[in-house]
């Protein structure tokens, strides 16, 4: 899945919001994403930690 990659590679470099929202409507266009929302949420937690 090159777009999780991708949206791992965003938040590993400090997330850029625009890029995160941009992951985030391509990924609403997927089954799969109650499972992103949930990686988001755990993701978005450990940038504020």
């Amino acid at each position: 899945m090159p777009e999780l990659a991708l949206l791992q590679e965003v938040i590993a470099t400090g997330g850029n919001v625009a890029m995160m929202v941009v992951a985030i409507a391509l990924w609403k266009l997927d089954r799969r994403v109650v499972r992103l929302e949930t990686l988001l949420e755990k993701a978005v937690k450990h940038e504020m930690a």
